[in-house]
């Protein structure tokens, strides 16, 4: 260990210098958590807390744990948001079906085969456009922008709804529960952060 000042390499071990308050009491400069040596060259004081690195190392640990945990629930979310994205193309393919329907030179047996593929993809249709919805919600609940208390209440009924309507196709979402756990996650990191940037550890 040296001094910062003069680079003598002799520094004893000190108590920290106390302060005289107004009123005749003492009180510490420092947080007891620091350590004070006394270089015996030059006078000057230097600091140590290897406390705050702990809870400085601590912290940078907990940011990247809910980091990953934030990029997990996203990729979860991901694949609903793949799934949607796929509305256009299933719209065409529903609607080349529908124009194969109209042929009226088609023989009974394909017209039953494009009869059920046209209601396989209708249901994929309307789960599809359910977990739209449920995101576009969902999305503007989570916007910042100030929303009405009733129309949040109706935003939340709606979302109850539609997920009713899921199960009972047999095809349960776990969209707002991944954006339950998203919004704290999100506001933990931004706080953490908050911490680490100004040294509030």
């Amino acid at each position: 260990m040296k001094c910062s000042q003069c680079g003598n390499e002799k520094l004893i071990k000190t108590v920290i210098p106390m302060k005289v308050s107004s009123d005749g009491y003492l009180y510490d400069l420092f947080p007891k958590d620091i350590d004070a040596y006394l270089c015996t060259n030059c006078g000057h004081y230097e600091f140590f807390s290897m406390k705050k690195v702990k809870d400085y190392e601590n912290l940078v640990s907990q940011i990247e744990e809910k980091r990953v945990q934030l990029k997990d629930l996203e990729k979860e979310l991901s694949v609903y948001i793949k799934n949607i994205e796929k509305l256009e193309q299933l719209n065409s393919e529903i609607i080349e079906i529908e124009n194969q329907l109209k042929n009226l030179d088609i023989t009974i047996r394909k017209q039953q085969e494009l009869k059920t593929e046209l209601s396989v993809l209708n249901t994929k249709k309307e789960i599809l456009e359910l977990y739209s919805r449920i995101i576009e919600i969902e999305n503007q609940l989570d916007s910042g922008l100030p929303i009405e208390t009733i129309k949040q209440s109706a935003l939340r009924h709606e979302i109850e709804e539609l997920e009713f309507e899921l199960k009972r196709k047999n095809m349960p979402s776990s969209i707002s529960s991944i954006y339950s756990q998203i919004r704290p996650l999100r506001e933990e990191i931004r706080q953490m952060e908050h911490h680490l940037e100004n040294g509030e550890i």
